[in-house]
């Protein structure tokens, strides 16, 4: 099954794309900031990696843009596609990392879902 991991620091945002997603078939892991989808990452399986990430830039403790950056030096983890989510247009992604702009209607998430991670 396609796991996909959202990484949010708001809760109704995270609880809304996990419930909106499982509807459509995906299996969704949450994260509440860059540190803990590290952790999360971490504990998961050789062979378990989610198919997509979708994470917010600006959270505490560690932010999406550091988190991609440690994703991206990683050899386990650089593999995995990000999308990284955000309504603060002072914030830039990466290079390479494509940028949703908050508010993201339901209809954009499942695209980009579909489109990394094929039909569920």
């Amino acid at each position: 099954m396609c796991q996909v991991l959202v990484v949010d620091d708001n809760e109704d945002i995270r609880e809304t794309m996990r419930d909106f997603l499982e509807e459509e078939g995906y299996h969704v892991v949450t994260a509440k900031n860059g540190a803990d989808a590290l952790s999360r990452l971490e504990q998961l399986e050789a062979g378990k990696l989610p198919c997509l990430m979708l994470v917010d830039l600006l959270m505490p403790v560690m932010d999406g843009v550091e988190l991609i950056r440690r994703l991206r030096e990683s050899a386990r983890f650089a593999p995995v596609p990000v999308i990284a989510i955000s309504a603060a247009s002072t914030v830039d992604p990466p290079p390479g990392t494509r940028l949703l702009p908050k508010p993201v209607g339901p209809t954009v998430i499942l695209e980009e879902v579909r489109n990394a991670c094929g039909a569920p």
